[in-house]
């Protein structure tokens, strides 16, 4: 079957440039027949982030070193994730005045809300604060001022400042449902700066961004539906105050894909909850034909605690 004009296939064709230049003229086409399913993905368009080294050693809990998961699933109450928007309003002498939202949502069985905040602010310089009072509305908006001036400033002012919000909602909602004892809960993320309470879990989809195994193999290889073993991380590690405990988890086939696809890293206070935390996530798996583009690694409740917040911004921040 004769390539489309415009494919890779048409790079095995002479071109004027070889003829001049004398460069060889390869069989693409061939060679990625022999490959069979060649996945055509993104290449090298920006330098891979640096990973993080953990300063404090880790203490591996298990032997051996990966285990099939089979318990059965955590009985979840609610997953906890958060959501931020912002657009630009106006700009005056280039500073920016933004319109930001932010909130945080627990989400339970059937897509039932059971705990939100939420935050809807003007966020200004003080400079532009008289102008916002003038033209805000009744009742008023909330107004968040920022001491900076210069407008490449507010911009970095105000960009930290939206996610700081956001973090600030997901911490107290967490608090305020593990008071009331509707647990477990899983959130989105790591328990960084979240209470004590053995029932109390994360699911970390970046779980490559730091390096806490000594030697990382043992992931390479790791099948669909396994988990490495489990280790311990001591207090103070990441700043944390508490001993935390966790484990590396393929939810799909990798073989085809690089390292880290499929690859989430769960967290507890409790080392013997991982292994139920490991099948619900399992049974949370997205397919790759869900159309999030975090398929690989967002469990379908925490998607579905993003998009029922998203349903309750304001509509001007779906355009």
């Amino acid at each position: 079957m004769a390539a489309a004009p415009g494919t890779v296939a048409d790079m095995t064709a002479p071109s004027p440039a070889s003829a001049l230049t004398g460069s060889p003229v390869y069989d693409l086409r061939t060679f990625f027949r022999a490959v069979g399913n060649p996945l055509f993905g993104p290449g090298l368009n920006a330098e891979p982030p640096e990973r993080r080294e953990t300063t404090i050693p880790v203490e591996m809990l298990d032997d051996p070193d990966r285990v099939k998961v089979t318990a059965d699933p955590m009985d979840v109450a609610a997953f906890v994730d958060g959501v931020q928007s912002s657009l630009v309003v106006t700009h005056r002498e280039h500073r920016p005045v933004y319109l930001c939202y932010q909130a945080a949502g627990a989400v339970g069985p059937g897509a039932l809300l059971v705990g939100m905040k939420e935050r809807l602010t003007i966020v200004c310089s003080v400079a532009d604060r008289d102008w916002v009072d003038e033209v805000n509305t009744t009742p008023a908006i909330p107004v968040s001022e920022l001491p900076d001036v210069v407008p490449p400033e507010v911009e970095r002012a105000a960009y930290a400042q939206l996610g700081d919000w956001r973090e600030r909602l997901e911490r107290s909602l967490v608090e305020e449902l593990v008071d009331a004892g509707q647990t477990p809960l899983v959130v989105d993320g790591s328990l960084l700066a979240r209470p004590f309470s053995s029932h109390l879990c994360g699911v970390v989809k970046d779980a490559v961004h730091t390096r806490y195994l000594a030697d990382e193999s043992i992931l390479y290889g790791l099948p669909a539906g396994w988990r490495s073993a489990r280790f311990k991380l001591p207090a103070k590690t990441d700043g944390c105050r508490f001993d935390r405990f966790s484990c590396y988890l393929r939810l799909h086939d990798a073989r085809q894909f690089g390292w880290a696809h499929g690859l989430i890293r769960l967290e507890s206070y409790d080392p013997a909850h991982l292994d139920a935390l490991a099948a619900r996530a399992m049974a949370e798996r997205q397919s790759s034909r869900s159309g999030d583009g975090r398929w690989d690694r967002h469990l379908a409740s925490v998607a579905t605690t993003e998009k029922v917040l998203r349903s309750r911004r304001p509509t001007v921040f779906n355009f």
